[in-house]
């Protein structure tokens, strides 16, 4: 069963004039099941993670959704208002951006962003288990020093260390479903082998998963299925396994051939 069907999905960003349009999604169909990892690989520039934002209304100007249906648990998110979309984010919705340093505000403490999300979540609990809570979360992204971390600013930290810190805010909530936009691209191996493993331990606990990765072996490790995109266009889908085993898109071919 779906947890997140996408239908005809398509967005323009306009440059300078509306007589000039870049097609970032041109009538793209993605599909994520529950309790599945669902990988979407690409060049840069295909179009992924305008699609992960898509998904949570975070398309700025002057980029623009021009028509398509994203459902989520078969409510169009596209129809709801500013107010409803924020009850979702970061409750049923959760996602690690790309850029961990640029999606934190360099002036506001670790804890903070992480008492908003709980917040947001409606798990406010005393402040002894909100404390314990994080750190906890921490210290599953191989954080040995997660006390420290939990108290510094953004800035203070290295960029791996944001990427960890960003991937633990995304399961604090434990959501239905997770968009993890290169996560572990800043991470050196031992890490991310760490990260890896606790994704799969959230998918197992029935957090559905949406991977966005360069890394074709995480792929093939990690996920479900696999759709591939290039120049805003799904070229092809299925099953990791048939779609490793017997390529039918000249793109895919080269991406493997790439490895």
């Amino acid at each position: 069963m779906n947890l997140l069907s996408i239908r005809n999905l398509t967005v323009y960003f306009y440059l300078h004039c509306k007589d000039r349009v870049v097609k970032a999604l041109d009538g793209v169909d993605f599909d994520a099941e529950k309790g599945k990892i669902t990988a979407l690989i690409g060049g840069s520039g295909s179009g992924k993670s305008v699609l992960s934002r898509s998904v949570l209304g975070l398309i700025d100007k002057p980029g623009m959704i021009k028509s398509g249906e994203i459902r989520f648990n078969g409510v169009d998110l596209r129809t709801l208002q500013e107010k409803e979309l924020l009850k979702i984010r970061g409750r049923n919705i959760a996602m690690i951006f790309q850029e961990p340093i640029n999606a934190m505000n360099p002036v506001v403490k670790v804890k903070r962003h992480f008492y908003e999300v709980l917040g947001r979540c409606a798990k406010m609990g005393s402040k002894k288990e909100m404390r314990n809570l994080c750190i906890q979360t921490l210290s599953r992204m191989s954080i040995r020093n997660a006390e420290e971390v939990f108290e510094k600013y953004p800035f203070e930290l290295s960029g791996g260390m944001c990427q960890r810190v960003m991937i633990a805010m995304g399961l604090l909530a434990i959501p239905e479903l997770l968009i993890a936009d290169e996560p572990t691209s800043a991470l050196d191996l031992t890490t991310q082998a760490v990260i890896l493993k606790e994704l799969n331990k959230v998918r197992d606990e029935g957090v559905s998963i949406i991977l966005i990765t360069h890394d074709l072996g995480v792929v093939a490790h990690m996920a479900d299925d696999l759709y591939v995109i290039k120049d805003g266009r799904i070229v092809e889908h299925g099953s990791v396994f048939n779609v490793f085993k017997k390529p039918e898109h000249e793109y895919t071919k080269q991406l493997l051939q790439s490895v």
